[in-house]
């Protein structure tokens, strides 16, 4: 054999060494990779499945206030475009200015939604259990909750305290508090929900018109019922579509003059 055909062969032999020792190589890097990491337990995934699951009632109950003057079940309301909207500004009689029926309407609105998603959140923590335990984990949930709801503006924010304890696979977390915000105009529109009662109480009106020209992020409309002398505002966040409508009687003139 000559010269160039031994040389040819010692490359072929170095070669199929190199490959090999790569090979080798990538079996040991993998096995180190399974040790370093462990397999997903999915404990991370608790934090997000609490904020998702709350998340997404909050937003139904707030889709539900929002038209409804900011009560589920309205007390004194009159019916309008398929909701039974709340008055936020009356006066009974003629004449005088309507007195505000909410002043600290904020407040009550963030009691309408904490009412709402108590219980629910309960639901949440406890799905979150039947999954870790449905996937072989174990899960240590106190019986006592806390839920703070705060609106601010163009957020909600949701505070819950409860002591969560998950292991699976060895693996082990604790949990004392679920902390999260959604991005919400309803303090923004209960904002403006106030400053026209505060208006419609001093001066027997609102100008929607030009609040819209200075504030164009909203659009307010006023519609007067024609059965009695009532106004319905409704509110929209052009950014979100979302709307909020209100029931005003300030005022009055009797039927026929």
């Amino acid at each position: 054999m000559g010269r160039r055909n031994k040389g040819q062969v010692a490359i072929w032999v170095i070669l199929g060494l190199a490959l090999i020792g790569s090979i080798i190589l990538f079996f040991l890097l993998s096995r180190d990779s399974n040790i370093l990491t462990p397999e997903p337990t999915g404990i991370a995934d608790a934090k997000s499945f609490i904020r998702q699951c709350v998340s997404e009632h909050t937003r139904d109950v707030v889709n539900e206030i929002l038209p409804r003057g900011g009560f589920l079940a309205p007390k004194n309301s009159i019916f309008y475009n398929e909701y039974d909207v709340e008055y936020i500004c009356e006066n009974v009689g003629f004449y005088h200015p309507c007195t505000i029926q909410h002043p600290v309407l904020i407040k009550e609105m963030e009691e309408e939604i904490y009412n709402y998603i108590y219980p629910r959140a309960e639901e949440c923590f406890a799905e979150l259990r039947t999954r870790i335990e449905d996937d072989g984990g174990s899960a240590s949930i106190s019986s006592g909750m806390s839920i703070e709801i705060e609106l601010v503006q163009d957020k909600i924010e949701v505070n819950i305290e409860r002591d969560v304890n998950i292991e699976k696979r060895g693996v082990a977390e604790s949990y004392d508090g679920f902390e999260f915000s959604l991005t919400n105009p309803a303090y923004n529109l209960g904002a403006i929900a106030l400053e026209i009662a505060s208006q419609e109480s001093q001066y027997c009106n609102f100008e929607n018109v030009g609040y819209s020209i200075l504030y164009p992020r909203y659009e307010i409309t006023k519609y007067t019922m024609s059965i009695q002398p009532v106004e319905i505002y409704t509110i929209k966040d052009l950014q979100t579509d979302k709307f909020m409508n209100i029931a005003v009687r300030s005022c009055a003139s009797p039927p026929g003059i």
